[in-house]
């Protein structure tokens, strides 16, 4: 895990050991002038962030070298504090963390804003292609992941996923494109590919993603579940990203066409004798 994942995507109580601990500790000091992009949830706005008040606890060693904190944090039961300042409106993110020395590891155990609350603000967008409940549920979903509830969240991620068929199979149906006793008995898998004209391409391509979730519900772990939550809520992203993007060049079509009629029937007879 990076530090930029730790701070923009790790639940509360997800470990992090190692290697891996001692660089994201390394980094939160400012050591270098570390700097992050992210999203500031503030503002709904990316940015970069830098540490404004580098990795400290009650003992105020804080302002050690890197490598003496770092080797400090594993030497007291404490929690430690970091504030990241945005470089554009100076919002800040405050996050605390506790260590565990047998196991050299961290865990993010305090952040705000949270982490439901910067993803929350960054599906905003999506609200255009997904109906009242879909935004519900996508919002349940990152509520979870964040509170390190994994399993359940990929339960809401499936549901999203299973919309997008059902809403791709109405269109068809209408067109009289797809039988809907063959649809009813069809695989996840057959489904897409009876409907792939009606469906974003991303989710034709990236059909996998349905495969993943029900394993996560069924077989994993919840920590296995979090751990893959952000690559598949990416996924979701790109499928709703198509949808917008096609949303946008419909709209933009009519648009330019009803202007088009506009022009022509302010013109008149002069453009019936230009046609001629």
């Amino acid at each position: 895990m990076t530090t930029q994942e730790f701070i923009f995507n790790a639940p509360l109580f997800c470990k992090v050991m190692g290697e891996e601990a001692d660089a994201i500790l390394k980094d939160l000091t400012g050591y270098r002038g570390f700097k992050v992009d992210g999203y500031n949830a503030q503002k709904g706005v990316e940015s970069t962030f830098t540490i404004s008040d580098g990795l400290n606890c009650r003992y105020n060693i804080g302002s050690f070298y890197a490598n003496s904190v770092r080797h400090s944090v594993f030497q007291y039961a404490e929690p430690w504090y970091v504030t990241l300042k945005c470089g554009r409106y100076e919002d800040c993110i405050d996050i605390m963390l506790i260590a565990d020395s047998e196991k050299h590891s961290i865990m993010k155990v305090g952040q705000y804003p949270t982490i439901a609350e910067m993803h929350k603000a960054q599906i905003k967008q999506y609200k255009s292609v997904l109906a009242n409940e879909e935004m519900k549920e996508f919002t349940r979903a990152i509520g979870l992941a964040a509170s390190g509830v994994g399993i359940g969240s990929f339960v809401y991620l499936r549901r999203i996923f299973e919309n997008q068929i059902i809403e791709a199979f109405e269109k068809a149906s209408k067109n009289e494109d797809v039988v809907k006793d063959d649809f009813i008995r069809a695989r996840m898998d057959e489904k897409i590919e009876m409907l792939k004209n009606y469906l974003p391409e991303t989710l034709v391509e990236a059909r996998s993603i349905y495969g993943i979730l029900s394993k996560g519900i069924h077989s994993l772990t919840e920590e296995e579940c979090l751990l893959s939550f952000d690559v598949l809520k990416q996924g979701i992203e790109m499928i709703l990203d198509d949808k917008l993007e096609q949303k946008r060049k419909v709209e933009k079509r009519k648009k330019t066409m009803a202007s088009i009629s506009a022009l022509k029937a302010k013109m008149g007879k002069e453009t019936d004798k230009i046609e001629e």
